[in-house]
């Protein structure tokens, strides 16, 4: 995303969940409230809530997107947009962004063993950021 870049992730479009990873500082923006997001948290946009991500460095931002059906169940309560990082935000970053760097050999993101593997790391994070025992995120 180019330096002051905007881009607007729009509300019941899709079925999907997105987990987003930046290599710089984001600010995002939801219906009642805005957050930083630090290089090292995950963002999540969820398919209920319109949320606009800008740039003001510019950044390399890298999506992961799960069908939202795979994750609600696990997920009653849904976590805010900012998802501190942790061991876990780090490893979901990590899986993704290995994927990302090596040459395809047909479409890696369509393998349902990776898919599988995505999405329970997915709900991980997930379960970490709703959790009492842990630290929460900041909640929009």
């Amino acid at each position: 995303m180019s330096r002051g870049g905007e881009w607007t992730w729009t509300a019941g479009t899709a079925s999907l969940a997105g987990m987003l990873f930046s290599d710089a500082p984001l600010r995002v923006r939801a219906p009642h409230a805005a957050v930083d997001v630090h290089p090292d948290d995950a963002l999540l946009l969820l398919p209920d809530r319109e949320t606009t991500v800008v740039a003001p460095r510019g950044a390399i931002i890298v999506a992961l997107w799960i069908p939202w059906s795979d994750l609600a169940e696990s997920s009653p309560q849904a976590p805010g947009i900012a998802l501190p990082g942790t061991s876990l935000t780090a490893g979901v970053r990590a899986f993704i962004g290995s994927l990302v760097e090596q040459k395809p050999v047909g479409n890696p993101p369509a393998d349902p063993f990776i898919s599988r593997v995505a999405t329970r790391m997915v709900r991980a994070v997930l379960h970490e950021a709703t959790s009492p025992q842990f630290p929460t995120a900041d909640r929009m």
